[in-house]
């Protein structure tokens, strides 16, 4: 089929690119947006009987570069019980990132003395905007 002048659409083959995407970002996931940040959670798994560990994406909506740092990770499960841990890093194994416009980036969370048989219900994230010089808490809640 043709399209314009120089472009060649193949229907079939956008039809697969366009589900690859679609399953490759769930929209049932937990989001938030806070200061002009998109914070996608990808996954949390157990790693051990006491350790579960969360995947997120962070995403700067800002057209200029913004520079962001985790300062505390905060876990309520489903039994009641709180888990703080500040053992949490972007992919450049820091605390601190600079991020540009749109691009994301992964971060991970790993949290100790979750108890055997209990979920996770909340998930903050306590966060510093180093451009407005303020903090900031976002939250991820299971559904």
């Amino acid at each position: 089929m043709q399209v314009g002048k120089n472009i060649n659409f193949h229907p079939i083959r956008s039809l697969k690119v366009l589900t690859i995407i679609a399953q490759s970002v769930p929209s049932s996931l937990p989001a938030f947006r806070e200061n002009g940040f998109a914070f996608q959670l990808q996954s949390c798994s157990r790693t051990s009987s006491e350790e579960l560990t969360c995947e997120f994406l962070v995403k700067n909506e800002q057209p200029q570069r913004r520079q962001i740092a985790l300062l505390e990770a905060l876990l309520v499960d489903s039994q009641g019980n709180t888990v703080n841990d500040e053992n949490f890093m972007f992919s450049n194994g820091d605390t601190v990132l600079t991020l540009a416009s749109n691009i994301p980036i992964k971060g991970r969370i790993i949290f100790r003395g979750v108890k055997q048989g209990a979920n996770w219900s909340l998930i903050e994230l306590h966060c510093f905007d180093y451009n407005k010089e303020e903090t900031f808490v976002g939250e991820f809640r299971s559904q």
